[in-house]
């Protein structure tokens, strides 16, 4: 019987909030999943902001015995249209063995992966984190360091693949080597336009000489340079090196954790080189004058208590608006929305491009917000903007009888604002949003693309009920 241990933890703190086993020989712990999906608005009400996370455990004795791919991959999404797009891990036992691993490993397979790494990452598993499964396991540390680590995915620049030299000693075990065998190079000479992470493991004796010799020898590459370390942080003195000689020190807590950021790193390379080949990356500086450019969402969302179903699918919608996303750390998600707290969400964010409300609304007493229940009026939530000194090219409001405010929001000079007359079906208006939200901010706020799209998504809601449609303002100025 092959299981997986879902932990869920609070972003930054270590306590474990909710922990159950998911199995092939049961169904899928349904119940287990909508009571999490309430975790986060709780935390909003209760002025702890920080999001969720997942971490799927995998023992040594289940990857033994293999995992079966819908199994896993039903596990997952359940994670994702639960948990508001919430970072997933996976996490194995530091005891499992690699071997079991590479147990299913395709005859003549060219990369020497195993099916479980490929699924993991078509299924858009954040990072693999090898630790301890055990009660005293600081999962949230783990974390941490995966985030920092993930960071550094845009930091190279784009394009040329990425290779890995090791020092030695020790040597790699042999299923270590068949893991990073695709990646692997015994010296720089063998580099061509290739990038190359320049990892150091634990016994690292002289190894500042080491890396001042080897780094004089990286004309035209971009280097980054890695550490395997599963007790110590790493030196200071290696820490300030790596600073001055701007190059990138990531930590790895095993072989496992570094060949996933490598598969990461490579499809991100190839990602960004698709639209940069016609011209040259520059690396931005510590503090830079100008800020990113890059396009915002913002989600809200009216969570009420004992409404579970309606959060459930409210999380289940942000997750489809999401997982399309080529940047999902420009998206805002704030499941527990009050006016008030809206107004000091808006004066620290600079830009936004569009905006999506799901909640409930009302013709004349406008939107509901989170806790108390109350309706605020159009104004009300428009006042919420008022230290906002930025475009709105799009705010589309999933709301029954939310036409008014859209019009307020339009006349207040939203590029396009879209509400609706009636009823909204929440199953299928996922399809208008998705619509609207890809062409808002694949055109940096378009009105003529945000609404062909629009007319493109209402007419798939005419489909369910001409009675349930959305209707679309722009503003004239």
């Amino acid at each position: 019987m092959a299981a997986i241990r879902v932990l869920i933890c609070q972003q930054g703190r270590r306590k474990i909030l909710r922990h159950w086993d998911e199995n092939t020989d049961s169904l899928l712990q349904v119940e287990d999943w909508k009571e999490s999906s309430i975790l986060w608005p709780e935390g909003w009400l209760n002025d702890q902001p920080e999001s969720m996370e997942v971490f799927l455990c995998l023992d040594g004795e289940s990857l033994a015995e293999g995992y079966d791919d819908v199994f896993v991959k039903a596990v997952i999404k359940h994670a994702q249209e639960s948990m508001w797009g919430a970072r997933i891990y996976a996490v194995l036992d530091n005891e499992a063995s690699l071997m079991d691993l590479l147990a299913n490993v395709p005859t003549g397979s060219e990369e020497k992966s195993s099916r479980l790494f490929e699924l993991l990452l078509e299924n858009s598993v954040s990072d693999i984190l090898q630790l301890p499964i055990t009660p005293t396991s600081n999962f949230g540390e783990a974390a941490v360091r995966s985030r920092k680590r993930m960071e550094k995915l845009t930091v190279p620049d784009p394009g040329p693949e990425w290779k890995c030299l090791i020092r030695r000693p020790p040597d790699l075990r042999p299923d270590q080597e068949t893991l990073l065998s695709p990646y692997l190079v015994r010296s720089l000479a063998q580099l061509k336009d290739e990038n190359c992470l320049i990892v150091l493991q634990e016994k690292r004796e002289n190894y500042m000489g080491y890396l001042k010799r080897i780094l004089g020898h990286t004309p035209g590459h971009t280097v980054m340079v890695g550490i395997i370390d599963q007790i110590e942080n790493p030196p200071r003195d290696l820490i300030d090196f790596c600073r001055e000689r701007d190059c990138e020190l990531i930590r790895f807590h095993g072989v496992v954790e570094l060949y996933y950021f490598l598969r990461r790193l490579d499809r991100e390379s190839i990602h960004h080189a698709k639209n940069t080949q016609i011209a040259t990356s520059v690396r931005v500086g510590r503090n830079p004058t100008f800020t990113s450019h890059a396009p915002q969402l913002l989600i809200t969302y009216s969570y009420l208590r004992g409404k579970t179903a309606d959060t459930v699918a409210a999380a289940n919608d942000v997750w489809e608006l999401v997982r399309e996303l080529d940047d999902t750390s420009k998206v805002k998600v704030y499941p527990a929305v009050k006016c008030v707290k809206l107004a000091d969400m808006m004066e620290e964010l600079h830009h936004i491009l569009a905006w999506i409300h799901i909640g409930h609304g009302d013709d004349n007493e406008g939107l509901q917000q989170a806790d108390d229940e109350l309706f605020k009026s159009a104004e009300h939530w428009l006042n919420s903007f008022a230290s906002y000194r930025s475009s709105l090219a799009l705010a589309l409001f999933s709301s029954c009888r939310s036409a008014s405010v859209a019009k307020l929001f339009a006349a207040s000079g939203a590029g396009v604002s879209i509400g609706f007359e009636n009823e909204v079906h929440q199953n299928v208006c996922a399809h208008l949003t998705k619509r609207v939200v890809r062409k808002a901010l694949h055109t940096n706020g378009s009105r003529d693309a945000i609404l062909e799209a629009f007319e493109a998504g209402r007419k798939i809601l005419e489909i369910e009920d001409r009675n349930a449609l959305p209707i679309a303002f722009w503003a004239r100025h």
